[in-house]
């Protein structure tokens, strides 16, 4: 009987070690090349965020790496057009069609309050980045860029354009898109 409880306490205190370092690295970062670095991501105040990986601080730049993950969110190195310098965003969902989040910071004038806009843009595979929210353009665009997206399921389609323009349908939409075969 022994035996068995001591048996049964190493399998349960293993899986507990195992457990912890999965926990350990869930922060990590993705080299342009493909390469996973595993670390711990900081983001101190007034500071720059970046990497501790092997006990080194590596700068969190969009230009030298593609993906980042923190707290198991990914944010991604999305260059917006080819005459600006890439910024990272986070990827909301994952898949045939990614959907991506973008905090546009606007500067106040003196006694007036920044205006911050949520822009959510979506990309099928490698193609062009849409805007899908109709921020920063108009729900008619907005809603012609989703057609785009999902012309090639008309299930999807069809139930999109009968339903209401809302960001939890839009993100519902492109999930049920990822989803289909």
């Amino acid at each position: 009987m022994k035996k068995y409880v001591i048996i049964i306490f190493l399998t349960l205190f293993s899986s507990q070690i195992l457990f912890a370092q999965d926990e350990d690295r869930g922060d990590f970062l993705v080299s342009n090349t493909g390469d996973t670095l595993y670390g711990k991501f900081k983001k101190k105040l007034f500071d720059e965020p970046s990497f501790i990986i092997n006990g080194e601080k590596v700068p969190l730049d969009p230009t030298q790496y593609a993906a980042y993950s923190y707290k198991h969110t990914l944010f991604r190195s999305i260059q917006l057009s080819p005459n600006v310098n890439p910024q990272w965003m986070e990827c909301l969902e994952n898949g045939k069609i990614c959907l991506y989040q973008y905090l546009m910071l606007s500067n106040a004038r003196p006694g007036q309050q920044p205006i911050n806009r949520v822009i959510w843009l979506a990309q099928k595979g490698s193609g062009t980045l849409m805007n899908v929210n109709g921020i920063m353009s108009s729900e008619t665009i907005a809603r012609g860029n989703l057609d785009r997206l999902f012309i090639d399921n008309p299930t999807i389609l069809n139930a999109f354009r009968q339903s209401k323009f809302s960001a939890k349908n839009i993100r519902y939409f492109i999930q049920q898109y990822n989803l289909a075969k």
